[in-house]
């Protein structure tokens, strides 16, 4: 169980980081002057999110999975 929870703990904490990495960059991105306009900064990054939701969770839960029982 408690391997469980460890695994689940650090899959978390890199998820989290790793999400807070992706809005840094999505911000800066979008506040540069050469690729302001560009379809992919205006329309596929997606800085809006800020916390982690029900399906961040679901995400987190399946690689938890993977890692354990693979």
């Amino acid at each position: 169980m408690f391997k469980l929870f460890f695994i689940f703990l650090v899959v978390f904490v890199v998820y989290y980081l790793f999400l807070k990495l992706y809005i840094m960059i999505s911000k800066f991105l979008k506040k540069q002057e050469g690729i302001k306009n560009n379809y992919i900064v205006n329309n596929v990054l997606l800085s809006s999110k800020k916390e982690i939701d029900f399906f961040d969770f679901i995400i987190i839960f399946v690689i938890t999975y993977i890692v354990i029982y693979r």
